[in-house]
């Protein structure tokens, strides 16, 4: 991320643009070109891409966008190579992972992480990189997951089908959690200001809060949805791809 500029790409540097490519795509590339004969002398292999995401909404700078989406689009190309010869390929995103990185970010420890809250409601979803390593575990030993080959699927997804539970009990979901915050805060604004807020996406920030940062993923799908004056939980349900 240091080496992205959240600005239009013609002023993001090119000589970093092109080496998030290689660090976010070319990394990829190699690794599983490398691995890939290795698995196939196995029986049923499974292969698995980490990335960012299961939605397709734009990230907000190019390259970050570019090297994100091409990760998803590399499990679905190896598994449509793989599959007919008995294995599988998915990528696996984490939520809101509460990596070292992160940690650090918030100046808290895995003893204390919840303290991160107070700068970002969000974190108290957050998850450590042991519960998505779970859940990946769980899929190489389901036997039925060939079913999955090709799809993005998420650590809250993985928890929910294996029952995998965090090294503190719990079994974040954020994708859901995301659902949960945004359609409730949607839910608060009053009729009369509704129209007005489904606008745009500037508006609708303006009246939901922190959840604020979930509206640009709905983005103009997300308004649409929530103009036709249907279930606020639907709308968001249908849109919202974390």
């Amino acid at each position: 991320d240091s080496l992205t500029n959240w600005g239009p790409f013609e002023e993001h540097d090119l000589s970093n643009g092109l080496r998030i490519m290689q660090l976010g795509v070319s990394t990829h590339l190699i690794t599983a070109r490398i691995m890939l004969p290795l698995l196939l002398k196995s029986e049923a292999s499974l292969l698995v891409e980490i990335t960012d995401g299961v939605g397709d909404h734009y990230r907000g700078t190019l390259f970050y966008d570019l090297a994100k989406a091409s990760t998803r689009r590399l499990a679905f190309a190896l598994n449509s190579e793989i599959a007919p010869k008995g294995h599988t390929a998915v990528a696996v995103t984490p939520g809101f992972l509460r990596s070292e990185a992160m940690l650090d970010l918030f100046g808290v420890t895995e003893e204390n992480w919840h303290d991160g809250a107070k700068m970002d409601p969000h974190f108290q979803a957050s998850e450590t990189p042991r519960f998505v390593g779970r859940g990946i575990a769980s899929l190489a030993a389901d036997l039925d997951r060939k079913e999955l080959g090709g799809r993005v699927l998420s650590s809250g997804w993985l928890g929910e089908r294996f029952g995998c539970t965090d090294v503190d009990g719990r079994r974040p979901n954020f994708s859901q959690y995301a659902i949960d915050t945004l359609a409730s805060a949607i839910a608060a604004i009053p009729a009369s200001e509704r129209p007005a807020a489904f606008e745009t996406a500037e508006a609708l920030s303006g009246k939901v809060g922190s959840a604020a940062a979930f509206v640009g993923v709905g983005g103009a799908e997300l308004l649409e949805e929530l103009r036709k004056g249907g279930d606020v939980r639907a709308a968001v349900q249908s849109t919202l791809k974390i």
